[in-house]
């Protein structure tokens, strides 16, 4: 006796209608951001990189010495006050410019509107300042004590270009995107 094959079993299924109602509930079958936008934000925050970091690097230094020197030996304040700056540089160097420069792949995978580039922005913002906070904190506790540390020096270690870019593909590869609840409906 030979089984039947996968088509006709298909046929037979498709032919009959199906038996049981099929639910599918909203966010539970979402697919992975595609390959050739993640090669696209690959290539596009090395460029990035190359042309900012260096701005970064000295913008970072510049407020966190302004922080510092406003907040005397407040370590709470101090610590607070420069993550916050490092995040607004951060935002307007790194991460904003690499999320509107995919704003129509991103348009098209369904999250291009003005609140999901505003959330992915903030996002990718504190994906990123995060890979500095140990530093930050080094940088504060180090002056809290009374010596100085190298600002310039910390942040360039902290916000690495190969580390950073590692941290920018991970996040775009863990985006979930295209329901299929919202597909079907």
């Amino acid at each position: 006796m030979n089984a039947p094959s996968f088509a006709n079993i298909a046929w037979k299924t498709l032919g009959q209608g199906f038996s049981a109602a099929v639910t599918v509930f909203r966010s539970a079958h979402r697919t992975p951001v595609p390959a050739h936008l993640l090669d696209t934000v690959r290539i596009r925050a090395k460029v990035l990189y190359q042309q900012e970091g260096e701005k970064l690097f000295g913008l970072a230094d510049k407020a966190i010495r302004n922080v510092l020197k406003d907040a005397g030996k407040d370590y709470e304040k101090a610590l607070g006050d420069s993550l916050k700056c490092l995040s607004t540089i951060i935002s307007e160097k790194i991460a904003n410019p690499l999320i509107l420069e995919n704003r129509s792949s991103l348009e098209r995978l369904g999250i291009g509107d003005e609140a999901s580039m505003a959330m992915l922005t903030e996002e990718l913002c504190s994906v990123l300042t995060s890979q500095a906070e140990s530093a930050v904190a080094g940088i504060v506790k180090t002056h809290v004590s009374g010596e100085e540390a190298n600002i310039l020096l910390e942040m360039t270690k902290a916000l690495s270009a190969h580390e950073s870019m590692t941290r920018i593909l991970t996040f775009f590869e863990g985006l979930q995107v295209a329901d299929l609840y919202t597909e079907i409906l």
